[in-house]
């Protein structure tokens, strides 16, 4: 697959991405990113709108997998907590992970989506993948490490104009 940084699809929230946009998209599993995507890094808890969400995506027959490069401690926690599965297989943006997911449910790429607020671990490893790709704002964008702080610099400036072609 090709190794783009630019996602086929961007919301402000994760809220936005309806059970109805995802099935309309071809849509039949997820893959989330936790830190800034679902809570904010550091935090302990997730919002009641996401978590409203993750429940109503379940509902409607989802299987919901989170992936991310946080403290394996952090992941299974919130894992746990939410009722989602961890993805086996590698850091972001190594593909093995993404595709670990795609093996266990035996369909195809395409049919996923990867959601996360990262462009150069969420997006690259999505779209390496060959999954649909979803950028988000990050929750707490303040919250960020030091060097993710000079990689969004990077992002707005990969992106400036991109935005006017997804929702």
């Amino acid at each position: 697959m090709p190794l783009s940084l630019i996602p086929r699809a961007f919301f402000s929230r994760v809220e936005e991405i309806t059970p109805k946009v995802l099935h309309d998209l071809g849509v039949r599993a997820v893959i989330l990113d936790l830190d800034n995507t679902l809570a904010p890094r550091g935090s302990h808890s997730v919002s009641s709108s996401i978590r409203a969400w993750l429940l109503q995506l379940k509902q409607d027959g989802f299987p919901l997998f989170l992936l991310s490069n946080s403290p394996p401690k952090r992941v299974i926690f919130f894992a746990q907590t939410l009722g989602i599965e961890t993805v086996r297989g590698g850091p972001k943006p190594l593909p093995s992970g993404y595709r670990w997911v795609f093996r266990k449910l035996g369909i195809p790429s395409e049919q996923v989506a990867v959601i996360g607020d990262q462009i150069f671990t969420d997006i690259l490893g999505g779209n390496w993948s060959g999954a649909y790709t979803i950028l988000v704002r990050p929750l707490a964008p303040q919250t960020d490490f030091f060097t993710t702080k000079l990689l969004r610099k990077l992002e707005r400036g990969l992106l400036r104009g991109e935005h006017n072609q997804h929702k």
